[in-house]
């Protein structure tokens, strides 16, 4: 079958083209009674073989209830329903044809709906419609039913706004041809009273046959017969009437019980709105009284802050004006304030440790002066021993040193010493000021690293250390006994990290020792600087 070329796109959207047929005028003519209803039989049923669907690609017919188990089904239901004749799928026509039944047959459709059974000889109102070919009129997801053309002999276009006073007209016009149309003849019920065999004949009887008694009796015997026959007749419709009313009671009972489960559901479900609302609008009071808390207390910080940021002030044009001492001297005294008089200062957790440890003597923590680098057990400090130690050395509570050393044992001073006395009940360790003196009396010349364990492990050197001992090394301030033990001028032992310094120059040729003992810087470094 060679189908037009705008199917196959037609198809697609599905919407046929301008120009092409979309549906067939659904406009009622007259309407006709169709009383040949079978056994199982609805509504549905007899608009399927009355008004058969056509595929709008190849205009082939096709019962409704072949294509689709829906007994009402709209374009949506039949989306993808491909046609028996073409293979196209979802291109067919907006018509619903048991909608055609529905507005012609009010009681039925109340009582059956459009696929209840209805009763064997029921009539049926069957509209005969236009049929004329509809066109798509514009590229819009509506449809037209109706072919807006007026028939010869009639005023009224067949558009869809008059339809419904045309159907109006129809149907009134053919309850009062039903009214007008002679009642079916009754036929009475005459009741024959049964001969009496023991009545006493008097007189001679004779023996020829009563032409009088025999035709009374063949004149009542046919239409007891018939009417006999109507009764049994009007009783089969009695109980016909009697089970439809039964399933319509059974209907409207299901329906209520649906409905009143419906009710059911909503009030709980209002109920639980109602319970939700009442619960977000405690949680919103409590959240307005948490904010109104929330923001007296930032107004009370902010007084706070305004006042501190006053006194800030003061402060700043204290020390622009150089009363710095005055300005520290008041914050002594506050602090002073807070903690009570003849209370020591307030330190962390770890900086009470370090000064523990370093009053104890358990940590040997070594100043590089110049370089501002920390020590601790001959191995330098990173990461948070630094920040510890530069706090307690800015709140001067560790010290100890003159300002030309080059390396310096770090001690307790101060409140430093106050902060100790308190925690252990004992003095601290007394130390030497002279970090070479200390090494010398603390560390054994055999445990001093070799060359090369200093860059195996890893140790990477201080370029300003470096500098500094290379300086060191040029005025002879450096030698290096027959032990390997390196000495500096005076005698004094050198501290680890200076050591691992002179191992590390000696390993890489930055200086050189000879046979008396005396180290000197090699040439290049001379000539390099």
């Amino acid at each position: 079958m060679t189908l037009p070329e705008w199917v196959e796109d037609a198809a697609k959207l599905p919407r046929v083209p301008i120009g092409q047929v979309v549906s067939w005028c659904r406009w009622p003519l007259e309407l006709s009674e169709q009383i040949e209803i079978s056994e199982g039989d609805t509504l549905a049923s007899v608009a399927a073989g009355a008004y058969p669907i056509r595929c709008l690609a190849c205009h082939s017919e096709h019962r409704i209830d072949e294509l689709t188990d829906n007994p009402d089904p709209d374009l949506q239901a039949l989306k993808h329903v491909a046609c028996p004749t073409c293979g196209t799928v979802g291109l067919w026509p907006p018509n619903r044809p048991v909608r055609e039944l529905k507005w012609a047959n009010k009681d039925l459709w109340d009582a059956y709906g459009s696929d209840g059974p209805l009763p064997q000889g029921e009539p049926v109102l069957v509209p005969r419609l236009c049929g004329h070919e509809v066109l798509q009129r514009k590229a819009s997801s509506r449809q037209p039913t109706y072919c807006e053309q007026a028939l010869a002999g009639t005023r009224q276009a067949h558009i869809s706004g008059k339809a419904s006073d045309e159907r109006d007209a129809l149907v009134k016009k053919a309850a009062e041809a039903a009214r007008e149309m002679p009642p079916a003849p009754v036929h009475g019920l005459v009741l024959v009273p049964a001969p009496a065999d023991d009545v006493e004949e008097e007189g001679p009887q004779d023996g020829a046959e009563s032409p009088v008694e025999a035709s009374v009796v063949e004149v009542a015997e046919m239409p007891a017969v018939e009417a006999l026959e109507a009764v049994r007749v009007e009783l089969a419709a009695a109980r016909r009437l009697a089970a439809d009313a039964a399933v319509r009671v059974s209907r409207a009972d299901e329906k209520f019980g649906v409905l009143a489960e419906a009710v059911a559901r909503e009030r709980a479900e209002l109920e639980r709105r109602c319970a939700a609302a009442e619960k977000q609008a405690s949680d919103a009071r409590q959240e307005l009284e948490g904010v109104k808390r929330e923001v007296a207390a930032a107004e009370d910080a902010q007084r706070r802050a305004e006042v501190r940021a006053e006194l800030l002030a003061e402060q700043v044009d204290a020390v622009r004006r150089g009363e710095l001492q005055e300005v520290v001297a008041s914050a002594l005294d506050r602090l002073g304030s807070r903690r009570g008089a003849g209370d020591v200062p307030r330190v962390s957790k770890t900086q009470l440790k370090m000064i523990l440890g370093i009053g104890s003597g358990r940590l040997i923590v070594i100043r590089d002066v110049a370089g501002e680098r920390w020590f601790i057990d001959g191995k330098p400090v990173a990461n948070g021993p630094i920040k510890t130690l530069d706090s307690l050395l800015e709140r001067n509570l560790i010290g100890g040193w003159s300002e030309d050393a080059e390396y310096a044992r770090v001690q307790l001073i101060g409140e430093g010493v106050n902060i100790y006395r308190k925690h252990t009940d004992s003095e601290p360790v007394e130390v030497s000021e002279s970090a070479d003196l200390v090494v010398e009396d603390g560390i054994d010349s055999d445990a001093v690293p070799d060359p090369d364990a200093a860059v195996v492990g890893g140790w990477k050197p201080i370029r300003g250390a470096v500098d500094k001992l290379l300086n060191r090394v040029g005025v002879g301030g450096v030698g290096r006994r027959a032990d390997r033990s390196w000495r500096f001028e005076g005698g004094g032992l050198p501290p680890i990290p200076a050591i691992q310094h002179l191992n590390w120059m000696l390993k890489h040729d930055r200086i050189h020792v000879k046979a008396d003992g005396s180290v000197h810087v090699t040439e290049r470094d001379v000539e390099g600087g």
